[in-house]
């Protein structure tokens, strides 16, 4: 299943999500990045993730957090959004899910972006150049003005343009919950029904 799409799961410190690995192995081609072999600093994690990528030949990279619950067609129909594997679809240089966080919120990332699933093409990868990720900090190093997805999106963007690739350059689709916070969609009654990964 979406053979041209490499698949890879940003485990970190080796996080173990059953609902996750479960659906990531209908893909032909992916992969989980666990601990040891990854630099400590997220966006050092994800500039991993892309380089190794780049070293391969597939069109499409489909990065996504360990700690992220997939939304298939059931649930997704059940709950009056789309399924996680709408983002396989989309055709823009960059797509993210649009992720769904506590209470019933959806949270877009910051600057219409989310890093905890984004699918991206090589071309734009390429052309961008590394450093893909990075957090802006103050001078003093004290405090994060801006999250490594607001770096990627300002730099997605920048990139497709002078490439000349048609808006939109970034794009969301699908739906995706996140674990850790016992995330919740609106139910058909429009009150929050709960999502859990196992």
């Amino acid at each position: 299943m979406f053979p041209q799409i490499q698949l890879a799961i940003l485990a970190g410190r080796g996080e173990h999500n059953p609902a996750l690995e479960r659906w990531a192995r209908r893909f032909d081609h992916w992969r989980i990045f666990r601990g040891p072999g990854l630099p400590d600093h997220l966006a050092c994690r994800r500039n991993a993730i892309v380089d190794w990528f780049l070293g391969g030949e597939l069109p499409e990279l489909w990065m996504i957090d360990g700690d992220m619950v997939p939304i298939d067609a059931a649930t997704a129909k059940r709950l009056g959004i789309s399924p996680t594997d709408r983002l396989a679809e989309a055709t823009a240089p960059a797509a993210c899910n649009i992720a769904l966080a506590k209470a019933g919120h959806v949270a877009h990332g910051h600057d219409g972006v989310t890093a905890a699933s984004l699918k991206a093409s090589r071309q734009l990868l390429a052309a961008m150049g590394a450093p893909w990720f990075r957090f802006t900090c103050n001078r003093e190093l004290t405090k994060v003005l801006a999250c490594e997805c607001q770096y990627f999106a300002r730099r997605a963007r920048g990139t497709a343009a002078r490439l000349g690739l048609a808006p939109p350059w970034i794009a969301h689709a699908g739906h995706i919950a996140h674990a850790g916070l016992g995330a919740a969609a609106p139910g058909p009654d429009g009150r929050p029904v709960l999502l859990f990964p196992n």
